[in-house]
């Protein structure tokens, strides 16, 4: 039987256990409810924090949530979904292999919000590859509302290794065992790029240093503190999806906003591609241009953003940035 979202309301009131997504912290854990809706679909809960130290630390804030506060969310989601509904077993590693997210972007700039958001995500499953028994890799499509209005939609794809599996994978490919990064040196590895230009608040939430911008570009060094506790909330033996697309985000509004009056800006899409593991014991250089536009009256901003280790490029992302006005 295929139940409808409106034949039910999800429940908020206490998030899920923390390990169905693989969070140490219970204060990191947003999804509250979960229910399968038949057909390959689910309706998937989160509550939103008004104040977050990182996701909510903006220098000038947007009247949607921080694009990348709603993107855990989905991620959160997807991952209840595996391991609830298709089976994938709890010690396994999800490999994000491509993202692809927009939500409205925001009309005006807004300071807090006057009570927590309550986002549904209406999550199918597609494209579900087994091998015997065990899942190898799924599609997500993804449906937002935040508060019962339309918020945005995306697709994620992700790949599934057993532990064994995923440690004997990684050390081939590198030719040695990988670090944890709670085994790395603590402290920034340069200048972080000014907060306000990354459109941040705290310079501990920047994770750009030793930056160069001009009009329309902007290059950099890959630098994601390993003890912070958002980004690496447990051990990870490489930088996370979740803080490249962070950091994309960051080089896009630095790129988009160069040379302006008013450079804070929101990024509200992303399409990314995650080519191999960006290392944690290897530099990374960060590189965004903004694309040029035929419509001269648009106030958003296509940005594509490059990283690279060794030379060869890791990881790409094209961000949308809208500019917010204070």
């Amino acid at each position: 039987m295929t139940i409808t979202p409106d034949q039910y309301e999800l429940s908020f009131d206490r998030p899920l256990e923390r390990t169905l997504v693989h969070r140490e912290a219970v204060a990191e854990v947003y999804v509250t409810d979960a229910r399968a809706l038949g057909d390959g679909s689910y309706l998937v809960g989160a509550q939103l924090p008004r104040r977050h130290f990182h996701y909510t630390d903006h220098h000038v804030a947007p009247d949607v949530p921080d694009h990348l506060l709603v993107l855990e969310c989905c991620r959160q989601a997807a991952t209840v979904v595996a391991h609830r509904w298709l089976g994938v077993p709890q010690d396994t590693s999800f490999l994000v292999t491509d993202w692809t997210s927009r939500v409205r972007a925001p009309e005006t700039a807004r300071d807090g919000h006057d009570r927590p958001g309550r986002l549904s995500i209406r999550i199918t499953a597609r494209e579900v590859v087994r091998r015997g028994e065990d899942v190898r890799s799924a599609v997500f499509d993804t449906e937002l509302r935040l508060d019962g209005d339309p918020l945005g939609s995306g697709t994620v794809s992700a790949g599934y290794l057993a532990k064994p599996g995923y440690r004997s994978y990684r050390r081939l490919r590198r030719g040695s065992a990988p670090p944890l990064s709670a085994e790395m040196p603590t402290g920034r590895r340069g200048t972080p790029v000014p907060a306000a230009l990354v459109n941040r608040s705290d310079p501990r939430n920047v994770v750009l240093v030793e930056g160069m911008w001009g009009t329309g570009t902007a290059e950099a060094r890959l630098d994601v503190p390993p003890d912070h506790p958002v980004h690496y909330d447990h051990p990870l033996d490489h930088v996370p999806a979740m803080s490249l697309l962070e950091a994309a985000s960051q080089a896009a509004v630095l790129a988009a906003g160069a040379g302006r009056a008013h450079p804070q800006g929101y990024a509200h899409s992303v399409r990314a591609v995650f080519a191999a593991f960006v290392e944690l014991d290897e530099p990374t250089d960060v590189r965004a241009h903004v694309e040029p536009v035929l419509d001269t009256g648009r106030r958003d901003r296509s940005v594509t953003v490059r990283f690279d280790q060794r030379g060869e490029e890791v990881c790409s992302v094209t961000v949308g940035v809208t500019p917010l006005e204070a």
